[in-house]
């Protein structure tokens, strides 16, 4: 089994978890999202099973999670011209959808200014919410798992959450809403 393999298979719930709030990000549909995200994860899988050697496979993930996105924004606006469901108001958003999804750059979510942006606003969190965070975000745990593991209350998870991307937010602005799937 290839490293990028092992890699993937110990990181799906996570690549998943994140893929369907990137997918989203352009979507607006969360089965659809849900549905883009697996037939992305689908074809890095494939990709990585037959040995094809992929060096950055979370953008790659993204980059497909991307144009599958950006098929279905195209499909479903033809879809609704063709059907004379398109007000003037309604195809301006569905282009803006598509517009926004084609100046995407996967890439940018893992730029060394971005993840220099995130990492000093985790340092910024007090140690619980630091760990809640990551435990969250990094290692795709549920609210109940997070509470289970550090013997604090679920309500207390959703408050460290809540308070942590309150500062990424605010931190990270300039990008949204490329990162936010991230947050």
């Amino acid at each position: 089994m290839t490293k990028e393999l092992e890699s993937f298979i110990s990181n799906f719930r996570n690549l998943n978890s994140r893929g369907i709030a990137f997918a989203n990000a352009f979507v607006y549909d969360s089965a659809v999202a849900e549905d883009i995200t697996a037939e992305a994860l689908s074809v890095l899988w494939e990709k990585l099973r037959s040995g094809e050697h992929i060096a950055q496979p979370q953008i790659y993930l993204f980059g497909v999670i991307r144009n599958k996105a950006l098929e279905y924004l195209r499909t479903q606006e033809t879809r609704l011209r063709h059907q004379n469901n398109m007000t003037e108001l309604k195809e301006r958003d569905w282009r803006l959808l598509i517009s926004s999804a084609e100046a995407c750059d996967p890439a940018l979510l893992y730029s060394s200014e971005v993840q220099d942006i995130i990492n000093s606003a985790i340092s910024e969190l007090s140690d619980q919410a630091k760990t809640v965070f990551i435990l969250s975000r990094y290692e795709g745990l549920s609210n109940a798992d997070i509470a289970v593991r550090l013997g604090i209350a679920p309500k207390t998870v959703e408050y460290h959450i809540t308070k942590a991307l309150k500062i990424m937010r605010l931190r990270l602005k300039d990008y949204l809403p490329l990162i936010l799937f991230f947050i």
